[in-house]
């Protein structure tokens, strides 16, 4: 029997997942330069606690997790996004505790039993990050930023992707604008969808959600809830955009984003790329202001954004071929261009490592054409070739794959180490 993978996700290997350690290792880079710490949660958790702040009635929790019970009978849930996972974290830790307020970012999988689509299979990888402890509509603006700028530190121009605001306002005025939206949804009730009747029932927000063309064409005439906040929803989100503008960050309100998750308020957003197709967003975040209270900690305001990693890859999928990983910057892949060199490879690859340098070389007497074919494969940046001439003059030669630019520098006088990270350095 020929065993496969599970449908909907996906086996990541050579050479695509050197994208994936370029986009992650930039991440850890980018983030804790802006004080975020990484923060890694279980990818189990109880189920009550997604359904208790994701909301019964989303598309996530009633449709697409992976639920099961253990051997105890507990019902368990394999996470289908990190925020609420991070929120419980912190409550059990107590991690406010340590500082305020407390910048956290991550990466890793998540799992929805949904239709597999383009950039998003049932297991799909996220980055993201949360402001806990911090209700400044400035904080917004910098989240927002910070969201933005990793992605053109990736390769993704800004004019590439859009990035569209909403606000939905809080529990003060949310009430009054669910009156409307059932009054409004009531007239046309029997044209919608039967899961969208369950939802006119428990919570008629979610009526937002479906795809169904109708149901779709029916909420294009539903009142706006950013038409509909209350004074203080009004005055935040408009700070943000003056933030927002301080930061220099074009973006554009689309009164339809309502976010799929109940635990929602006030700001969200989406960073969309015409990249991908229908299913255009990269990332999508907003505020949570309520959600550490419900779920029995302190009452704190917070805000934060996922970004699909899948998506991300194939917005970049240009940039990523001109910009291998910088992590293979300073690998040094040692050729030869006749087998009788082999041992002086090896004592240029010990000489090498005791500088600092990862050095890699084939020493099963490939050719130096089938050599050079390898460290292109691999990524790597710098080849350092020795031929018949350089050995007698006891010399080498230093590729640039990238610019096919080569160096001649002294292997074994004195000025070895310094040649070396001279040559290195010049196109850094």
């Amino acid at each position: 029997m020929q065993y496969k993978r599970v449908k909907g996700m996906s086996d990541i290997f050579l050479p695509e997942v050197t994208n994936w350690q370029f986009v992650e290792d930039e991440a850890r880079l980018f983030f804790k330069a802006r004080l975020y710490e990484e923060i890694r949660t279980p990818v189990v958790e109880y189920t009550e606690l997604f359904q208790r702040s994701i909301g019964e009635v989303t598309d996530i929790v009633s449709k697409e997790m992976y639920t099961f019970c253990d051997r105890g009978e507990r019902s368990l849930t394999l996470r289908p996004e990190m925020t609420v996972s991070i929120v419980r974290a912190v409550i059990e830790n107590n991690l406010l505790g340590i500082r305020e307020p407390l910048k956290l970012f991550y990466s890793g999988p998540m799992f929805r039993a949904e239709r597999p689509q383009a950039g998003r299979k049932r297991q799909f990888y996220q980055i993201g990050v949360e402001v806990i402890g911090n209700d400044s509509p400035f904080c917004d603006a910098e989240v927002i930023r910070d969201l933005v700028f990793f992605l053109e530190r990736l390769g993704l121009e800004r004019d590439a992707c859009t990035v569209k605001l909403n606000n939905i306002g809080c529990p003060q005025c949310r009430p009054a604008f669910l009156k409307k939206l059932r009054e409004f949804f009531t007239t046309q009730k029997e044209s919608l969808c039967e899961s969208c009747q369950v939802k006119f029932e428990k919570n008629v927000l979610r009526i937002f959600d479906c795809k169904n063309k109708e149901c779709k064409e029916i909420a294009a005439g539903a009142p706006k809830v950013s038409d509909n906040v209350c004074e203080g929803c009004r005055e935040h989100f408009t700070a943000v955009e003056k933030g927002l503008m301080l930061f220099q960050i074009p973006y554009t309100i689309d009164k339809n984003i309502v976010r799929g998750l109940d635990y929602y308020t006030s700001t969200v957003f989406e960073v969309t790329s015409k990249k991908l197709g229908a299913q255009d967003a990269i990332a999508a975040g907003g505020r949570y202001n309520n959600l550490l209270r419900e779920l029995g900690g302190e009452d704190k305001s917070a805000i934060g954004f996922a970004l699909g990693v899948e998506r991300l890859l194939v917005c970049l999928e240009d940039s990523l071929k001109k910009n291998p990983s910088s992590v293979l910057e300073r690998t040094v892949y040692v050729a030869y261009g006749d087998n009788a060199y082999i041992d002086q490879a090896k004592q240029i690859l010990a000489r090498l490592e005791a500088l600092g340098y990862a050095t890699y070389a084939d020493l099963d007497k490939r050719s130096l054409k089938s050599q050079l074919k390898r460290a292109n494969k691999f990524g790597l940046r710098w080849v350092l070739i020795l031929n018949q001439d350089e050995v007698e003059r006891g010399t080498y030669q230093l590729k640039d794959l990238r610019s096919l630019d080569v160096d001649q520098c002294l292997i074994f006088d004195k000025s070895f180490e310094a040649n070396i990270r001279a040559s290195m350095s010049t196109e850094e």
